[in-house]
């Protein structure tokens, strides 16, 4: 059984800072040992790329072995969309289907720094002719997506450049073909569930278009803005058979709003 809590309502500036004291504050609810060094033996990195590197708590041994060890990921889609009287306009019309998507090197681990370099790629199968494509998909996409280092110690990590971000409200799980990118500087501290959390972002790549942009995606505005920055903390707890997680955000979206979000679950072992 699970049950949940979200709450989301906009606050001011003084909140916010009120907000992210108390955020830092949280830091200290995590398990005492989130940076103490592992008893356990570390195992040889193995990569996707079938190779084996050996290891010590900040990666691998030298600069060689980063990039021999190092891991590619990436996927290919296709996507067929077809509209009729569009956007409730009569006759307007849209045909288009459209392949690609992204593929990301990353390096292994060396005295905790790694990097990651990857590309997208987006093309129309055939064209749909003059005023049938539809806009997301007829613009063709190509050149350099993720681009950024990251420093990494145990449960704690440090990533900044142009990268996939995963919090509320800002995040890449919204893409036909090619991802939602950030380019921004990104701090998390813990895991999926306790962690504390501080977000920096300057643009964003819509999955529209293979450009960085410092407009917002919320209205047709060109202005430019000053990005956003975010700050957040969760926690969870086992009471019995129940688990208890919760996490509290405050997100500012510079000339634009300011957000509060809170969601809480609670859930029960299955009755045998």
């Amino acid at each position: 059984m699970k049950h949940s809590i979200v709450s989301l309502f906009p606050g001011d500036i003084r909140t916010g800072r009120l907000f992210s004291i108390s955020t830092v504050a949280a830091a200290l609810l995590l398990p005492t040992f989130a940076f103490a060094e592992s008893p356990a033996a570390i195992k040889p990195l193995s990569s996707n790329l079938g190779q084996t590197c050996k290891q010590n708590a900040y990666g691998v041994d030298n600069a060689l072995d980063a990039l021999r060890c190092g891991s590619v990921h990436g996927s290919l889609r296709s996507l067929y969309y077809s509209t009729k009287n569009a956007y409730f306009v009569r006759n307007n019309n849209q045909d288009t289907a459209s392949y690609g998507d992204n593929i990301l090197f990353q390096t292994a681990p060396y005295y905790g720094i790694s990097a990651g370099v990857g590309g997208i790629y987006q093309q129309q199968w055939r064209s749909p002719g003059a005023g049938r494509g539809v806009t997301e998909l007829a613009t063709n996409q190509n050149g350099f997506s993720e681009a950024w280092l990251r420093w990494q110690y145990q449960d704690f990590r440090f990533t900044a450049g142009d990268q996939r971000i995963d919090i509320p409200f800002m995040s890449d799980y919204d893409w036909p073909i090619t991802p939602i990118l950030f380019r921004a500087v990104d701090m998390h501290w813990g895991d999926k569930t306790d962690f504390v959390h501080a977000t920096k972002i300057y643009r964003y790549k819509p999955w529209r278009s293979d450009k960085f942009l410092a407009t917002s995606a919320y209205s047709a505005i060109k202005e430019e803005t000053n990005g956003a920055w975010a700050v957040g903390a969760g926690r969870s707890k086992q009471a019995g058979d129940m688990t208890l997680t919760g996490q509290l955000w405050y997100e500012s979206y510079d000339d634009y709003v300011n957000i509060f979000y809170s969601e809480a679950h609670s859930q029960w072992k299955a009755v045998p």
